[in-house]
């Protein structure tokens, strides 16, 4: 099951693999991430990836937008700064938990004074 109502707050992640901040069942909700900052967000180097998410990281992966994005940045990622990759359904080991859920459909919490540039595709 999916981890709800966490604070991830000032942190800092620097030239990483993968995607760096991120919700990934979709079933995540009510957590805040606040000042932020993730720069050089890069590529895993293998052939052998489980699925196609997982090839074009993301800084900030947000699979379920009932979450609240404040004064983020996200500089320089392989891919997006930000990504809403919002499905119809929840994935994952939350997906037995969840059969009905559906991300796509959600409202978003809070996306405010967050800044992306110089990332690949926005």
């Amino acid at each position: 099951e999916g981890t709800n109502g966490a604070i991830i707050s000032k942190n800092v992640a620097f030239n990483t693999a993968g995607h760096c901040y991120v919700l990934e069942d979709r079933t995540e909700i009510n957590n805040i991430f606040e000042y932020n900052l993730g720069a050089r967000t890069n590529k895993i180097n293998v052939n052998y990836l489980v699925d196609s998410e997982n090839k074009d990281p993301s800084t900030f992966w947000c699979a379920n937008p009932n979450n609240h994005w404040i004064g983020n940045v996200a500089a320089g990622s392989y891919d997006r700064g930000f990504n809403f990759p919002l499905s119809s359904g929840v994935t994952g080991e939350s997906k037995p938990l969840y059969t009905g859920a559906a991300p796509r459909d959600t409202t978003i919490g809070t996306f405010r004074d967050n800044i992306a540039h110089s990332n690949s595709r926005g």
